[in-house]
């Protein structure tokens, strides 16, 4: 009898940890009630010896049927709970791809844009030197002509994305007629780099 009560107190022990450690990954919500049927299942009734009553085999038998589906269902609902909600990782790599590949569309077609309206106004550039040749003017440092333009343009690059080389387009074309609304700023521009011989003799009306 003294050996089926040291048995009943180890496996009751035993249960007892594997319990203690389902509950703490699927929460303390039952952990009393379980504990309490732990104990209940092992001894049935003690007598004031400690001894065991003889219909221990079979309540035992059913008590670790029990405990052990418990057990199972316990560990099972933890595992459950922990898994609710949480991202499927192939979803979050396919949008993960799908924002680095717009954001890559994106930035190349802006750098096409701005390559082009940079080449747009060398352009300008080259046609100021010739018009101001045309008009007798006479620069000390030719590269006044890429900073004074650069200035007049200034506005021009906050000009819409997606409508900006259309703009500068246009600039282009028309720069240096009465068309175009950047020659006089062009040639003020000009004059506060310190450039007397340009004036508004040589604006466009």
């Amino acid at each position: 009898m003294t050996q089926w009560c040291y048995l009943a107190l180890v496996c009751q022990i035993s249960l007892f940890l594997v319990l203690l450690r389902s509950h703490i990954l699927a929460g303390f919500g039952t952990f009393s009630a379980d504990v309490f049927t732990v104990f209940m299942g092992t001894f049935s009734v003690t007598g004031s010896s400690g001894g065991i009553v003889n219909h221990q085999d079979g309540a035992s038998s059913e008590w670790f049927t029990y405990t052990s589906d418990m057990v199972e269902d316990s560990a099972s609902s933890g595992r459950t709970s922990s898994s609710v909600n949480q991202p499927i990782p192939e979803e979050q790599a396919w949008e993960r791809e799908a924002r680095a590949q717009e954001h890559d569309r994106i930035s190349a077609e802006v750098e096409t844009i701005t390559s082009a309206c940079e080449n747009l106004e060398a352009a300008m550039v080259r046609k100021a030197h010739i018009l101001l040749h045309q008009r007798g003017v006479t620069l000390g440092d030719p590269e006044d002509v890429k900073r004074a333009l650069q200035l007049a343009l200034h506005d021009d690059w906050e000009h819409d994305i997606d409508d900006r080389k259309r703009h500068f387009t246009v600039l282009r074309r028309d720069f240096g007629t009465a068309r175009c609304e950047r020659w006089n700023p062009f040639i003020d521009e000009l004059r506060g780099l310190g450039n007397r011989q340009v004036n508004a003799r040589h604006y466009v009306d």
